[in-house]
């Protein structure tokens, strides 16, 4: 999953583009391991990035 598409899918979340920024760079994902998405797209590990949010938009827990 690429940057764009992670803040496209967290933009109507967060209510703006910087609370889409700010969810990537600073906001620990408990059910990943509590690291940010960046990190885990720094990891390669966008995978994941890719599945919780489709897990979310499912209607499934944080």
């Amino acid at each position: 999953m690429s940057l764009t598409r992670i803040l496209t899918t967290i933009h109507p979340w967060a209510g703006s583009w910087e609370g889409a920024w700010h969810w990537y760079w600073n906001t620990p994902i408990g059910a990943l391991g509590g690291l940010t998405a960046a990190t885990l797209v720094a990891r390669g590990e966008s995978d994941h990035v890719e599945h919780y949010l489709a897990h979310l938009s499912d209607g499934g827990y944080a």
